[in-house]
């Protein structure tokens, strides 16, 4: 993986609905700025990592829709090279400034859509629409990915294209760490949803990272944690969280390329 500062590309036709999520995204990490600490890594990262490096520290780590996570900093200490994707620059010059990094950036984006990179410190922030991400615009293909609920911000009715993103930005032996919770939608006014986060089941993971394995390392009630308090105050149940390991499979020798994930 080599970020560099500028990665021109063959721009994507116009697309409303791109737009709107874009928005979308951005009003929901808005509202998930205040849960987000700015000192400390999610625990579930915390706990985990090693499972997701396997020891290794010369790999390179993805983080969709970032934020202004100390997770980024946690994992660049590490020794990882750090590639975080967001779309809302306050959020980036917020990391920056929390973190006491110098904040420098890359080419502006052009009209035509194309990502700016900024260099926070070690860490490598694309300011940029997730949908429109891909190898050429980030710099290459992943190791490692970290979702921390990322998943559970997109609209339902776009998850297949979002996980079909991040099936494309990793590489041949990736492996993703994904958090996400599990909630009875139906026990809360579905306007307190219109911005996510949504629930996530065992089935539908296993569903949309079909070319993986997955493992549930952990399962965990998370009423109490970050935003889903304020949805548990609200009058949903129980809210399971769990945290799943997912590891590419090795294409079988001779699978036309069109079978592979």
């Amino acid at each position: 993986l080599k970020c560099k500062r500028r990665h021109p590309r063959t721009p994507a036709p116009a697309d409303a609905n791109s737009a709107a999520m874009r928005q979308r995204m951005q009003r929901m990490l808005d509202l998930w700025d205040d849960s987000q600490p700015s000192d400390h890594v999610t625990p579930t990262l915390e706990r985990y990592v090693e499972r997701l490096t396997e020891g290794a520290r010369s790999k390179s780590v993805l983080v969709p829709l970032c934020g202004k996570s100390f997770d980024l900093v946690f994992l660049a200490d590490l020794g990882l090279q750090v590639v975080g994707v967001e779309s809302s620059r306050r959020l980036i010059a917020k990391f920056a400034g929390e973190q006491s990094l110098d904040l420098s950036a890359g080419d502006a984006p052009s009209a035509d859509g194309d990502a700016a990179a900024w260099f926070a410190g070690p860490c490598t922030i694309f300011e940029c629409d997730w949908f429109d991400a891909s190898p050429t615009l980030l710099g290459g293909r992943f190791d490692l990915a970290f979702d921390n609920a990322a998943l559970s911000v997109v609209d339902p009715s776009r998850r297949t294209l979002y996980a079909d993103v991040l099936h494309g930005l990793m590489g041949p032996t990736g492996t993703i760490l994904l958090v996400a919770a599990e909630f009875d939608e139906g026990s809360v006014d579905p306007g307190m949803l219109s911005l996510g986060p949504h629930s996530i089941g065992i089935g539908e993971v296993g569903e949309l990272f079909w070319g993986y394995s997955v493992e549930i390392l952990e399962e965990e009630d998370a009423s109490e944690l970050g935003v889903y308090r304020k949805l548990h105050e609200v009058g949903v149940g129980r809210i399971c969280q769990r945290t799943f390991l997912l590891e590419r499979i090795p294409p079988v020798p001779g699978t036309p390329a069109c079978c592979r994930q």
